[in-house]
């Protein structure tokens, strides 16, 4: 799996798939990611640097994810 470039993303992705939450790539040129929700259907698209601030503030799973489309 690519990441960014960004040093404050390294350990984003492992530690997502740690919780067991599937993501992968979504568009490189704008740096988004698909988050796979509960749902067959459901998932959602973050940029890098959502992921970024949820890290920042401890809201780095699915509940914070979620958040995001509020």
């Amino acid at each position: 799996m690519t990441t960014t470039s960004n040093p404050n993303f390294a350990g984003i992705l492992e530690e997502l798939e740690g919780q067991g939450i599937s993501i992968k790539r979504h568009n490189e040129f704008n740096q988004t990611w698909f988050v796979r929700g509960e749902g067959i259907f459901l998932g959602y698209v973050v940029t890098s640097d959502e992921l970024i601030e949820l890290k920042r503030v401890n809201k780095l799973n699915l509940y914070g994810i979620k958040s995001l489309g509020k």
